[in-house]
């Protein structure tokens, strides 16, 4: 008798046991898409986690590189700002000899070169204190074939300053011509 309630009672618990299964079937099918959803998730943030850590790395090597540029930059001005003050320091000056020029020598120069009156005299006077040198070699570049005379001229005026260390006399010569 204790046996048949106990016989009885593990069929009513193997019933209810199977039954509690057949229902949990569709939650069990339920429950593994879930599974496999959350599963498929966690692979993808697994692989969005080791592209943003290979994206971490290569911006930290960067940083690192354009911390270094900074700092050579950085060294590259503190060492050429001297020369450039210098240069600047340079710059002033010759500009400010460039100025003293144009209005001293070139104003006169300029001048002199605008005249459209040439004295006679001392044209005449210039071409008088000539040496045989200059006059000669003027004269072999007048006979040289296609030259014209006021080029020959001119030469010959040009010959004459360097020797004589005149700048007036191409400009006498070239107004004359």
């Amino acid at each position: 008798m204790v046996m048949d309630q106990i016989g009885a009672e593990f069929a009513r618990c193997e019933k209810a046991l199977d039954e509690q299964l057949a229902n949990a079937e569709p939650s069990k099918a339920e429950h593994e898409s879930k599974v496999q959803a959350a599963s498929d998730e966690l692979e993808q943030a697994t692989s969005k986690e080791q592209e943003c850590s290979a994206a971490l790395d290569v911006a930290k090597a960067a940083q690192k590189e354009a911390a270094a540029a900074k700092r050579a930059a950085a060294k590259a001005v503190r060492e050429i700002s001297p020369e450039f003050k210098q240069a600047t320091a340079e710059l002033e000056r010759a500009e400010s000899l460039l100025q003293e020029f144009r209005g001293g020598p070139l104003a006169t120069y300029r001048e002199l070169h605008d005249r459209t009156e040439v004295a006679a005299e001392p044209e005449r006077k210039l071409e008088e204190d000539v040496s045989m040198t200059a006059g000669d070699m003027a004269t072999d570049a007048k006979v040289e074939e296609g030259v014209p005379t006021a080029e020959a001229a001119v030469l010959e005026a040009k010959v004459l300053e360097a020797e004589a260390g005149h700048p007036t006399v191409a400009a006498a010569v070239e107004a004359g011509a």
